[in-house]
């Protein structure tokens, strides 16, 4: 194999600046896409994320846990809350 001469070094560089322009609009357009996408949810009506917790689950979970006849593992399955949000709220009283 030979070394590349100095005009294909050039070229090659060339062709990578604009494979990475490309790719740089293509992003871009993923982002404006995007945003306009949730925009028109919005318009809508949608609101996106996860849907709340409900409070009476949290609560029915925090008796579970001080009375401690429950392990986590029966508190989660007994409530439908998770262990995660369960200690998240632990954490915060």
């Amino acid at each position: 194999m030979t070394n590349p001469t100095p005009n294909h070094q050039m070229v090659l560089g060339l062709i990578v600046f604009c494979m990475a322009g490309l790719a740089e609009m293509e992003a871009e357009t993923i982002r404006e896409r995007t945003q306009a996408g949730l925009q028109a949810a919005r318009a809508r009506g949608r609101k996106g994320g996860r849907p709340p917790l409900d409070k009476d689950k949290v609560e029915m979970a925090l008796l579970l846990y001080d009375s401690r006849k429950y392990t986590i593992k029966e508190i989660t399955e007994q409530t439908g809350v998770s262990k995660a949000k369960l200690y998240q709220v632990l954490n915060v009283r």
